[in-house]
């Protein structure tokens, strides 16, 4: 078979224009190339958006690591709190009994403070009777004062009351005869 000489510019006898192989290899050659390009392009898009989401990974990642640190130092705060708790718990037992305890004591100092009332009504009631007898006494004092001052005022000496009472003696004796 022999070649035509086909040209670019000239169509055929069918008016269709022939290209050579060398032209239909460039022309897929430049449709690989642009396809290329364009992949590239892509990759590139890609490869950027890739780096970026792999940023935001990394903080996350960061984050996350922190976000550990502070979940374990919570779980230590969490473990310190429930020791406290219990410690509270405890001394609100024993408060609980010390109270239980001061109830008690108030019982028995009411009941102390009843009898004691009582013992100053009693008191009360024996100074009353006290004063009536000093008063009494007071009074009888006075008798006795005045009657001492009375006697001391008329006393006789030993001899003469002895005179007196030798004579009130024969006086006495004579009237029985």
């Amino acid at each position: 078979m022999a070649q035509k000489n086909v040209s670019k510019n000239k169509p055929d006898d069918k008016g269709v224009y022939r290209s050579t192989k060398r032209d239909q290899y460039t022309v897929v050659l430049e449709d690989l190339r642009s396809q290329f390009r364009v992949f590239g392009e892509g990759l590139s898009y890609v490869s950027d958006t890739l780096d970026k989401h792999t940023e935001i990974l990394d903080d996350h990642t960061k984050q996350f690591k922190e976000i550990r640190g502070d979940i374990t130092e919570i779980r230590g705060d969490i473990v310190e709190i429930k020791g406290d708790i219990t410690e509270i718990k405890g001394d609100i037992v024993e408060i609980r009994g010390d109270i239980t305890e001061i109830r008690g004591d108030i019982v028995e100092i009411r009941g102390d403070i009843v009898e004691i009332k009582g013992d100053i009504t009693e008191i009360r009631g024996d100074t009353t009777r006290t004063n009536e007898h000093l008063t009494k006494a007071e009074a009888e004092l006075e008798f006795v004062k005045e009657q001492l001052s009375i006697i001391r005022h008329n006393q006789v000496t030993r001899d003469e009351f002895h005179l007196l009472e030798t004579r009130v003696a024969r006086l006495e004796h004579t009237r029985k005869q």
